[in-house]
């Protein structure tokens, strides 16, 4: 979806987001005993996160109370996904584990934000989710809190939705 070599551009989210309202995006729903997997870092077991949330660093948000990050990237799947790091105060920072929130998004995930507690906040395919992520990982599901047919990051010309 986006060229890991430069940041995302507007014409790109519109594009993905127009191929999101054309499918039917099935809700993202968990079983109670659900728990998010690992990734197999593969090559990237011993690089800093750094080198993994190359698409969109400035997604990636840092817990305030917790060495964990959640950020979205492209490395590990087709699309920009949902993912948090533990054991990590940086993105300089080599992650302990890394686990998968979210998989099978259209035009991807942005604007991640840690909120009060171990909720974080996202765009994921024009719409605003919350989702309580605690450090045991046991999977929740996610609260659509708005609608937004382009994230913050690609919005433009004083904010236009």
């Amino acid at each position: 979806m986006a060229d890991r070599n430069g940041p995302l551009d507007r014409r790109t989210v519109l594009k993905n987001v127009g191929a999101a309202s054309a499918l039917t995006i099935l809700p993202l729903t968990v079983s109670a005993k659900e728990s998010y997997p690992t990734v197999d870092e593969g090559d990237l077991s011993d690089a800093p996160l750094s080198e993994i949330v190359v698409d969109s660093p400035e997604s990636a948000s840092e817990h305030p109370h917790h060495n964990r990050i959640a950020f979205s990237t492209s490395v590990f799947s087709d699309g920009l996904e949902l993912y948090v790091a533990d054991g990590v105060d940086s993105l300089t920072s080599n992650p302990d584990a890394i686990y998968q929130v979210t998989s099978a998004s259209v035009a991807g995930v942005l604007n991640v934000t840690w909120k009060k507690g171990n909720r974080v906040q996202f765009w994921r395919d024009g719409l605003v989710y919350e989702l309580k992520i605690p450090p045991s990982h046991k999977a929740f599901e996610p609260k659509q809190v708005d609608e937004r047919t382009v994230p913050e990051d690609a919005e433009v010309d004083g904010g236009e939705h």
